[in-house]
Formats: structure tokens, C-alpha cells, sequence
């Protein structure tokens, strides 16, 4: 039995500070080849032949040798398992994790559905995770379902998902899906599509798909020894999603106040270009979420919109205009939704609301500069872009609420000017100190 990675003597490892020295920040690989350090910390414990990461949760070295020393003592006491359930936990991979073998009699349908009830994941991730994972089955395993898999009236689709759902999960091995992703670039780009917009299609569902395999998620359905069989599946390197300007955003603001003051489709650019809001947090956005004494916007789960992460649940910040703009706008309201419908909706249903009006904003944006295919979150890459600009990438990272700067740095390059303390630029009298 070992428990800590260096030496130590039991008195040792009783303190803190013997902790503290044992403390580390992993590093990881960003998609344009850069290495980042994650900015909490992390110890590695090894027990009776098992050896683990333990994530500390703070980025607070003191604090991360506390609780280092907090696992210390329940590793001891109660083992793993403990351990497991109090702390986030990575486990050492090897090439034979993707060979761990799986009880045959679990199905798919089985596992998504212990998933989806015990993994605590939001409504719409576990929807996309799912929706991934059951178009590699589709095409991986060659059925075809025709037009029927776009019936949701009379069970066209109801009748796929029940025979995805009934595939046993040991049918799902590595080479089956290296022969997927191998197979579905080269139909791709035969069938026309370009083959970075292909790569890039391909990547983000099996990222989507293998988060079901996330450790979290099994440890939350009991199946912590289970070997993701997207281990060892490599993703192909993909351009820059740096976002590029292409627009004047002030000449586009200038023609949104001109043109679309008084209709919806203004409040939605306001909401969009001027707070970051998602598309989605548009849509479903109350005035109840407005403080105007605040200048700001109360992003939280209602019944009508759970947010993306635990990040996006967040303040967002108005500046004068826009909450002028807002205030005067809430006296000719109708409705408890910012942006007015005449569509009917209820509680827990999919989709949006404003289609009609996005679609209006769509041919407008396409018509004034902005061709893309998804240009109201062009809007909400804009207002990042300019915050980056103007006060660097830690200001974009918390106005996107992103959960990380990592997460930004993959999209925005920070162009704040270098500063400095200007402690030293009168001290010498412009020269060198004596």
C-alpha cells in the first residue's frame, strides 16, 4: 500500500504543506496546437494498485493542499469509493482501457436512459449528446430509415430510435467507429461538401457522442470500469475558428436603429449584438429577467429555457442605450416575453418561439453584410469580438459567460494593447537607476 506520490513519512503526509508540494496544473493541447495549463490544481494519489487524479476544485493552492489532505484521510479511511464520490477523479488511461469488457446484455436504449436520469446533465446536452451518438449508429452499422426517420407524427421516427436503442453496447467497439469516421469524411466530400466544413461536422459529433462516455456520467450509473470505446478515437485537426470581423458593426448598428426600431426583429439585434445573448436566451427572454436599476439581465433557469451551462447562469450587463432602448420599448409590451409571438407555447417545449421574426432578422443581416448561415449568432461573436478588443480575453470570456478562457481563446484572439504597472516611468526621471 502506497498512498501519495513521493516519499514522506505518515507525519509527513498528516500536514498541508507536505501537500502543497505535491500540487499540480495539467496541461492539455488546444485544436490550433497550443499547450494550455488548466488553471485549477490537482494531486495524484496511488492506493492499493490503483493510482488516480484527484481535481481539486480551486485555484487556490492553499485551499487545493487542504482538501489534498482532506482526500489523504478518506482514501485511508473508506477507500476509493469515497474518494470517487466526493472528489472528480481521472483515471489512468492505457491502451487496454478500450478493451475493458461490458456486461452483453446492455443496450443502448438501457444506457442513454441511465444517462439521461442519473447523469445530471441539462435537457438540450443530453438531447445532443444522444442525437450524435444515434446518428454514428445509423450510418456505422448501415441502416437505412429512409424518410421515415423524420416522421414524428405516425412513429416513423419512434420505430428508429426503438432499433438504435435495442444494439447491444459491446457491438460498439473502436474499429467500428474508426470505420465510421473514415467511411463518412469520404461520402462527404463525395457528395460535394468541402472538406473542412465535413471535418468539422465530423469532429463535433463524435465529441458530442463521446461525452456520453464522460467519466462523471459513468461513475453516476455505476459503470466507472467501463473502457469508452471513443478512447482511443483520434479527431482530425482542424482550421482556426478565430473569429474574423467582416461587417462595420458600428455602420450595422447605425442601420438597425434606422431601419428595425419598433418591430421585434430590433430587440432581438439589441439583445444579440449589444448583451451576447444566445439565440435561444433571446427567444425565451422575460421582462420579470430585466433590472433596469441595474442596467443588467438575469440569465437563469425558468420554465420555458434551462441554460447551457452552470456558467450561463449569469448577469449580463446592459449599457445606457441599450436599457433606454428596452425601458421604452417594455411600455408597449403585451406580454411577459421580451420578444412578442403570436405563437403558442408551454412549458418544456422544444424550438423557439420568434422563427417568423429571426427569419426577418436573417434576410436583413444577409442583406447588410452578413452572409453567414447563422448570422444572429454572428451578432453574439461580434459582441465578444469587440469586448475582447477593447478590454482583453478575461473581460469576452465572462460577457460570453464561457466557462473558461480556454474555451474563448479557441475563438477570439485577444488584441488588448500590452499595459504595464507604470511604476517605473517617472521613478529614474526617464533613466537608469543609480
Amino acid at each position: 500500500m502506497h498512498l501519495g506520490m513521493t516519499k514522506g513519512t505518515k507525519r509527513d503526509k498528516i500536514s498541508a504543506k507536505f501537500w502543497e508540494g505535491r500540487l499540480y496544473k495539467p496541461t492539455y493541447r488546444t485544436k490550433d496546437g497550443r499547450t494550455v495549463e488548466n488553471p485549477d490544481w490537482y494531486v495524484t494519489l496511488c492506493f492499493r494498485g490503483e493510482e488516480h487524479k484527484i481535481f481539486l476544485q480551486t485555484m487556490d493552492k492553499k485551499l487545493a493542499a487542504e482538501r489534498a489532505l482532506e482526500a489523504y484521510f478518506l482514501l485511508r479511511a473508506s477507500g476509493w469509493g469515497a474518494v470517487f464520490e466526493k472528489f472528480g477523479v481521472r483515471r489512468k488511461q492505457t491502451s487496454e482501457a478500450g478493451k475493458v469488457s461490458i456486461p452483453e446484455k446492455i443496450t443502448v436504449g438501457k444506457f442513454i436512459g441511465l444517462i439521461r436520469r442519473r447523469g445530471g446533465l441539462a435537457k438540450k446536452t443530453m438531447k445532443m449528446y444522444s442525437d450524435a451518438m444515434y446518428r454514428i449508429l445509423e450510418e456505422a452499422f448501415g441502416l437505412n430509415f429512409g424518410t421515415q426517420k423524420y416522421d414524428y407524427v405516425h412513429g416513423g421516427n419512434l420505430a428508429r430510435l426503438e432499433s438504435l436503442d435495442a444494439l447491444e453496447l459491446s457491438k460498439i467497439t473502436p474499429e467500428l467507429l474508426e470505420g465510421w469516421r473514415s467511411k463518412s469524411l469520404e461520402r462527404r466530400i463525395n457528395e460535394g461538401f468541402d472538406r473542412e466544413s465535413a471535418i468539422t461536422t465530423l469532429n463535433s459529433i463524435l465529441r458530442s457522442a463521446k461525452s456520453l462516455f464522460a467519466k462523471k456520467n459513468l461513475r453516476a450509473i455505476g459503470m466507472e470500469n467501463f473502457g469508452s470505446p471513443f478512447l482511443e478515437i483520434k479527431f482530425w485537426r482542424e482550421k482556426s475558428h478565430r473569429y474574423v470581423t467582416t461587417f462595420s458593426a458600428h455602420d450595422l448598428v447605425r442601420k438597425a436603429y434606422n431601419e428595425l426600431r419598433g418591430k421585434e426583429e430590433y430587440k432581438i439585434f439589441l439583445l444579440a449584438i449589444g448583451c451576447g445573448l444566445r439565440r435561444d436566451e433571446v427567444d425565451k427572454l422575460m421582462w420579470s429577467q430585466l433590472d433596469f436599476d441595474n442596467s443588467s439581465i438575469h440569465i437563469y433557469k425558468t420554465d420555458y429555457i434551462d441554460p447551457k451551462t452552470r456558467e450561463s447562469s449569469s448577469r449580463v450587463f446592459m449599457d445606457d442605450f441599450i436599457r433606454d432602448e428596452l425601458l421604452d420599448l417594455r411600455k408597449k409590451a403585451t406580454g411577459k416575453f421580451v420578444v412578442e409571438s403570436p405563437c403558442e407555447w408551454s412549458a418544456g417545449k422544444n424550438g423557439y418561439r420568434c422563427r417568423k421574426d429571426s427569419k426577418s432578422l436573417l434576410a436583413w443581416l444577409r442583406k447588410n453584410g452578413v452572409p453567414q448561415r447563422c448570422a444572429i449568432h454572428v451578432l453574439r461573436k461580434e459582441f465578444a469580438s469587440q469586448i475582447c478588443n477593447k478590454h482583453g480575453i478575461y473581460a469576452a470570456s465572462r460577457a460570453l459567460r464561457h466557462s473558461s478562457c480556454a474555451v474563448t481563446e479557441q475563438f477570439y484572439a485577444d488584441k488588448a494593447p500590452s499595459v504595464s504597472t507604470g511604476l517605473f516611468d517617472s521613478a529614474g526621471g526617464g533613466k537608469k537607476f543609480a
